[in-house]
């Protein structure tokens, strides 16, 4: 019978890889909210059907001239500057667009089709385009002209529009007065003549078609025809310096109060206590009847504040993701409801332009300028509560906040680094607080000591000669552990390295092309454990790093004999040998002598590059995690941690006592991604990845957690992920009423065969 229910057990732990949601559920407990950002000067083409704009984001879109709705996108690399777009004149039906890269000192230009967004051609020179015209001839498909205003040349090509074919013809310089460059407030001509042919470029972004196209600096989009307001679109979302998540406590089913009056009362006095509890509990009981006949799922016509007193939110899936522009506009965004806007607040009407906020637990949001002005506003609805100064004596260029004991206390940074506090209220009194904060290229460690309300420095992380900090990762305050050690196949333990102050730091050089990744007490500042990278690694990708419950998961690029995508994973146990346990014997501090823990490491090789990591949350740690990762191709996908197990046997199969018991596979360098890990489907999400953040947070149901991806300077996509199924729920399309339908048989079967059964055994016993 063991080994049996151990192979099923096994078989559902496979399972788990590859599922994250129902499939009724697709595209339902989902969503995206896609976005362009910020118009730049000069480069819109508006046409009939259709506006075609490049934008701060290196994004080219395509936007319906009639609804405001998005056609197609494009995303181009970070490091491209200076787009220049126009409409191609040897057909009305292409674009044309020129792009600068810095880094190598070229411009590429490319032809995109208007209906699908299909290149056409592409080819690259080099030098900077400053501007860029286009002709047709007799002589010419198409005659391209490039105007690079630092070295005044003017580079004519001409392209066959059977082969695509680019060639270059003579190159002169602008000095001669063949280029006349005429600009104005809103618009500006450019012409000039090669071998007959005059070149005209007269661009106005306001004005086409009797359409007006104008971004306002709140980010509003508008669009007019003959003065009349066709659609307007808020790309505020597009860019955004801070977020966070609001819910609903849970309820109760009985206060600690009640506990304790009842277990300091005599039997009699609490019974009756109890009976009165009861009692004021009866219009519980008439709401859940009311919620078994309406489905706990259909939540979406009900506000935020009803649920708040309500308390119809049994599973937690609605939650308010509350997140700042760059603009000072604050956004709740019901994560229940395909994002639907909750409520948004313009923090600009109170306060100068935002530069931190900060979500509270008390449901609030704190949003503050650079001068320290504050407002506070109310999470649930939006309602501006009040404003007030945090400024002090002494100028701030940062602002952070740190958590101690459920509570939120701000402190700065100062022009000459030096860490002060600036609202730390009555909440910290009595507490010594230690926390770190990155300042320039060094990690330092503070002390706040709130009797004389000071902070000292106590350590500084400086990392080797060449090297630069990208990347801190701390485990979430949040993040519950329901064991102490890790089962093996035989039924020992691996003891988990749970220690409390534990923070991991990334730094690269791009002298060596290496990667040190640490890990460090967060107290003391000691190096527990630390590993360099030499494999060329590619100093200008992201990196990214993100810390679970005992594990940290880390991704780099290198481009050496094994280039590619490579992703390392580090667990840390309390002792290489099973059943042994040092943190059990008595309590610690940072300060005392502990060991350091055992690393068992390894690393994979990806098919995607990867842009941001996270880690998927759920209430009581128990359902196994995630890692979530937004990937370069617009994907996100959901990564079974176990499936990046660094136990993995490698060069030998897993034996079958640990393939049942622990799930663990042979060890393979390539981690391909099954499709049904891609937990965006069929979705593009684009983004900045360097700005990109991936968010978790948890549910009322221990199987399911919350996840949102924060693109940077683009899109935002939020899902349900369920990293060990979703056993602690029926699927929204279960048939209640044919359960409830067959209990009513079977309960009328029973008593009807009942009275049968009981005469045939009386007359068995009598003989008959």
């Amino acid at each position: 019978m063991k080994p049996f229910v151990s192979l099923i057990f096994g078989l559902i732990g496979l399972v788990t890889l590859t599922s994250s949601v129902y499939v009724d559920e697709a595209f339902k407990t989902d969503w995206q909210l896609s976005h362009v950002g910020q118009l730049t000067y000069g480069n819109t083409v508006l046409l009939k059907d259709s506006v075609i704009a490049w934008t701060e984001a290196n994004i080219l879109a395509s936007i319906n001239s009639t609804n405001g709705e998005l056609i197609w996108r494009k995303k181009f690399d970070e490091i491209l500057c200076n787009g220049i777009l126009i409409q191609s004149s040897s057909s009305s039906e292409y674009v044309n667009l020129a792009l600068y890269d810095s880094s190598k000192g070229t411009s590429t230009i490319s032809k995109w089709s208007i209906s699908d967004g299909f290149l056409e051609y592409s080819f690259t020179i080099d030098g900077r385009v400053d501007n860029i015209l286009s002709e047709s001839s007799p002589n010419y498909d198409e005659l391209i002209l490039l105007v690079n205003a630092e070295t005044s040349l003017v580079s004519p090509f001409s392209i066959d529009a059977k082969t695509g074919q680019v060639t270059q013809l003579d190159t002169y310089e602008v000095s001669s007065g063949d280029i006349d460059i005429n600009d104005s407030q809103d618009k500006y001509a450019i012409s000039s003549r090669f071998k007959d042919i005059v070149f005209t470029k007269k661009a106005v972004i306001q004005e086409s078609l009797q359409l007006k196209l104008s971004q306002q600096a709140n980010g509003i989009i508008t669009l007019l025809k003959n003065e009349i307001l066709q659609w307007e679109k808020d790309e505020s979302l597009a860019s955004i310096i801070s977020s966070g998540f609001i819910g609903l406590a849970e309820k109760e089913i009985v206060s600690e109060d009640d506990l304790v009056y009842e277990e300091t009362h005599d039997p009699l006095t609490a019974y009756i206590q109890r009976v009165k509890r009861h009692i004021t509990a009866l219009p519980l009981l008439v709401r859940y009847f009311e919620s078994v006949l309406h489905s706990p799922f259909n939540l979406k016509d009900t506000s935020i504040k009803d649920l708040a007193s309500n308390e119809t939110d049994k599973f937690g899936f609605r939650k308010l993701l509350i997140l700042t522009a760059s603009n000072g506009k604050v956004f709740a965004l019901d994560t229940f409801n395909q994002g639907n806007i909750s409520w948004t607040t313009d923090t600009s009407e109170y306060i100068g332009k935002a530069f931190k906020s900060f979500t509270l637990d008390n449901s609030k949001v704190l949003v503050v300028d650079q001068e320290l002005e504050a407002v506070l506003i109310d999470g649930l609805d939006g309602t501006v509560l009040t404003t007030y100064s945090l400024a002090n004596n002494q100028p701030i260029t940062d602002v952070f906040s740190i958590k101690s004991n459920s509570t939120v206390a701000l402190f700065g940074t100062t022009e000459t680094n030096e860490v002060v506090p600036i609202d730390v209220h009555e909440l910290l009194i009595g507490d010594l607080v230690y926390f770190t904060q990155k300042v320039a290229n060094t990690l330092n460690g503070y002390l706040y000591d709130p009797k004389s309300n000071r902070v000292s420095e106590t350590w500084t992380f400086t990392p080797q000669e060449g090297h630069k900090i990208v990347k801190v990762a701390s485990r979430d305050l949040n993040d519950m552990s329901a064991s102490i050690g890790k089962t093996l196949a035989d039924r020992s333990v691996l003891y988990k390295y749970l220690h409390p102050n534990m923070l991991a730091i990334a730094t690269t050089s791009q002298e060596d092309s290496s990667l040190i990744i640490s890990i460090i007490d967060s107290v003391t500042g000691r190096v527990l454990h630390s590993k360099i990278h030499n494999e060329n690694v590619d100093t200008s990708s992201i990196v990214d790093l993100v810390f679970g419950e005992h594990w940290i998961v880390y991704s780099f690029s290198s481009y050496g004999s094994v280039k590619g995508q490579k992703v390392g994973v580090w667990d840390l146990y309390e002792s290489a040998d099973t059943n042994d346990r040092w943190s059990s014997s008595e309590a610690y501090s940072s300060f005392d002598y502990f060991p350091e823990p055992q690393v068992i490491s390894q690393s994979y090789i990806l098919p995607e590059k990867i842009k941001t990591l996270g880690i998927t949350q759920t209430k009581y740690g128990i359902t196994t995690r995630d890692v979530i990762m937004y990937l370069e191709n617009g994907q996100v996908a959901s990564v079974p941690k176990r499936a990046l197990d660094p136990r993995r046997p490698v060069g030998e199969q897993p034996t079958k006592e640990q393939m049942q018991e622990e799930g663990l596979s042979i060890y393979a360098p390539l981690l391909r991604l099954d499709p049904k890990l891609y937990i965006s489907h069929s979705r593009n999400i684009l983004g900045n990845g360097s700005k990109g953040q991936i968010m978790s947070s948890a549910t009322f149901l221990e199987s399911t957690s919350l996840v949102v991806v924060i693109a940077g300077d683009g899109d935002i996509f939020f899902t349900r992920v369920t990293p060990s199924q979703p056993f602690d729920v029926l699927k929204p399309s279960f048939d209640k009423l044919k359960l409830f339908l067959t209990i009513g048989a079977l309960v009328v079967g029973i008593r009807i065969v009942k009275p049968m059964v009981d005469r045939r055994q009386l007359n068995v016993q009598w003989g008959i």
